[in-house]
């Protein structure tokens, strides 16, 4: 069902190398990649500011590092993640 979700699976650009923060490098996979949909998955209130600001879903990943409350998407194990995803793009 995922693979019925997702079209390319991407690389990530190291944002410390090119000088930038997050937001900026979702705005640039995004663009590079020509997205029409995408969604960010991270675990603290950076990941959360960062997909905010490149105007991307963002889901939160509840066993990472960071507490987070009053988030839309929430997945307590990544294979939690496909049916979320699906329901978001």
């Amino acid at each position: 069902m995922l693979e019925e979700c997702i079209k390319k699976i991407l690389g990530r650009i190291q944002w410390l190398e090119y000088l930038i923060d997050k937001g900026e490098n979702i705005k640039i996979i995004i663009q590079r990649n020509e997205l029409k949909k995408a969604v960010y998955v991270g675990d603290t209130i950076g990941d959360l500011e960062a997909a905010n600001y490149a105007d991307t879903p963002f889901i939160y990943a509840s066993y990472g590092f960071g507490q987070l409350n009053d988030v839309k998407y929430s997945i307590n194990n990544i294979s939690d993640i496909n049916r979320i995803v699906c329901n978001i793009i």
